[in-house]
């Protein structure tokens, strides 16, 4: 995937903006070339009532979706960047824009995870949600396909990637089946989702280019995700040699592991070695 041209900005957030203290509490992420507008929040708000005290939760939702709504009318159709460029540094309430910096992007998806999590980071709320990992593990046991699963071992990519999963079986090619939860906010869960695919995408020519085949299959929790939400993920996953099933679903996949799964993987688990 060829570099396109960016910038980007933190949103931070003062109870006291006259004291110039602030918490960056999200990123902007606008990938020119495409035409990329992309925004994520931090969901947790322990950072801002660490420094400010307790704030109500739905003033600070409420200020988050108002800023990004600002942002894009700002922008405008056109993108008229020269605009939102005076609608960051004109802004003096309790949310800001920081001063616009220059990035070149990969993948705007990706990029912005990565910019929000090394500059951003939050903390996970706890939720009641089984862990993604121990719900597949279930059921594979349930479906008694266990024993014809290895733990790989992790996979270093020309590109600086690790890809490690927790379970693996042989098919003709070496399947590395990596459960996500895309559940939840939706921006989130398109982002893990699409650094899956760039990483399939990369894992299937690395693997290829070496003579044994490998491909990334990954198991979506996506409870309460609009149907259009999923099927754009299925594509994108498609789109880039992913195969995709939803873990309330896997019974294909639970088959194709029966069918193949006796099959000897030891050459396999040495794979780019």
């Amino acid at each position: 995937m060829s570099k396109g041209s960016g910038l980007y900005a933190l949103v931070q957030f003062s109870a006291v903006p006259e004291r110039f203290e602030f918490v960056n509490i999200g990123v902007l992420l606008l990938d020119i070339e495409r035409r990329f507008l992309g925004m994520r929040f931090a969901q947790n708000p322990k950072r801002v009532d660490q420094m400010f005290g307790h704030q109500q939760r739905a003033y600070l939702d409420a200020l988050k979706k108002g800023i990004e709504n600002r942002i894009r009318i700002e922008l405008g159709e056109e993108w008229d960047l020269s605009r939102l460029k005076v609608f960051a540094e004109s802004r003096a309430n309790e949310i800001r824009l920081s001063k616009l910096q220059s990035i070149k992007i990969v993948d705007p998806e990706v990029d912005l995870a990565d910019l929000f999590n090394s500059l951003v980071h939050d903390e996970a709320i706890v939720h009641r949600l089984p862990r993604v990992t121990a719900e597949l593990r279930r059921k594979f046991e349930q479906a008694g396909v266990s024993k014809f699963l290895r733990k790989p071992k992790p996979i270093e990519l020309p590109q600086g990637v690790t890809i490690e999963v927790p379970y693996a079986y042989q098919n003709g090619a070496f399947n590395l089946i990596d459960p996500v939860r895309l559940a939840g906010n939706s921006s989130d869960a398109l982002a893990q989702a699409s650094k899956r695919a760039v990483q399939g995408q990369w894992l299937k020519e690395f693997s290829v280019s070496r003579g044994k085949p490998a491909q990334l299959v990954v198991v979506g929790e996506v409870a309460q995700q609009e149907p259009s939400f999923v099927n754009a993920v299925k594509e994108m996953m498609a789109d880039h040699s992913v195969k995709f099933y939803e873990m309330k679903s896997v019974e294909q996949l639970v088959q194709d592991i029966k069918i193949h799964g006796p099959e000897n993987i030891s050459e396999q688990d040495a794979l780019l070695e």
